[in-house]
């Protein structure tokens, strides 16, 4: 064998030697979430294909997200798996410890799932998303599923928004605020308000003043200036005398 066919060979390994490493780095994949097994952990399929046949098994992975910002994935959402070099075990709170720099995780053994907008629906699947609706790039929007969203100052703190479908409701320690659609109330310690399509109802303890079909109803004991209702009189109401209490 001359030089150059040792040279071709030695340069053709090299280049195969080449190829070979660089295959074994982690890529990032297209993907999609095929089950939600918890608020942080999916369950994806690599949406890619060699021969029509699926590339890959179904991977468990966790969310590129934070404990400060939780996102309402569902089945169906696009995303794409992120690779580390190294395994997220331990980063993640799972069994695992911490990796030694030497010790590089497999191709397939660490990703993070990043789900993005899509432009357009899927209409050969039924689990794909509508694609997103335009919004005002000066605005930051918080929108959630079924159960709507819930913004907190701190997690279990003492102050919340919840938004749902049929109300939204504002805490902050002992006071509240309900919105529906045809009624308003409001609390705070035993006082509170309820302002509804037809009657308002103010409540403090045990006394209530409820408006309602033009009537002004009273529960407790009203007094005026200071005086008693039930108990007042008149100084010169009965003929040039006082008038007696009123008749309950």
């Amino acid at each position: 064998m001359d030089n150059d066919s040792l040279q071709y060979l030695l340069t053709q390994h090299s280049r195969e030697q080449a190829a070979f490493i660089t295959g074994l780095l982690p890529l990032a994949y297209p993907a999609q979430i095929t089950s939600v097994l918890k608020n942080n952990l999916l369950q994806v399929k690599v949406c890619l294909q060699r021969d029509k046949d699926t590339l890959m098994p179904p991977l468990k992975v966790c969310v590129a997200s934070s404990r400060y910002l939780r996102l309402p994935l569902q089945e169906g959402d696009w995303g794409v798996l992120v690779p580390s070099n190294y395994s997220l075990q331990s980063a993640i709170g799972a069994e695992g410890e911490v990796p030694d720099i030497s010790d590089k995780a497999p191709n397939m053994s660490a990703f993070i799932f990043l789900p993005f907008s899509r432009l357009s629906k899927n209409q050969n699947d039924p689990n794909d998303k509508m694609v997103w609706p335009d919004c005002d790039p000066d605005t930051l929007i918080l929108s959630g599923e079924k159960n709507g969203v819930l913004v907190q100052n701190l997690w279990n703190g003492d102050a919340s928004l919840s938004l749902t479908k049929d109300q939204a409701f504002l805490s902050f320690k002992k006071a509240s605020v309900t919105l529906k659609e045809e009624s308003l109330e409001g609390s705070f310690g035993n006082a509170s308000v309820a302002l509804e399509k037809s009657s308002l109802s103010l409540k403090f303890g045990s006394a209530e003043i409820t408006l309602k079909d033009g009537e002004i109803n009273l529960k407790g004991q009203l007094s005026i200036n200071g005086q008693p209702y039930l108990s007042h009189t008149h100084s010169d109401g009965n003929m040039g005398k006082p008038t007696g209490p009123v008749i309950a």
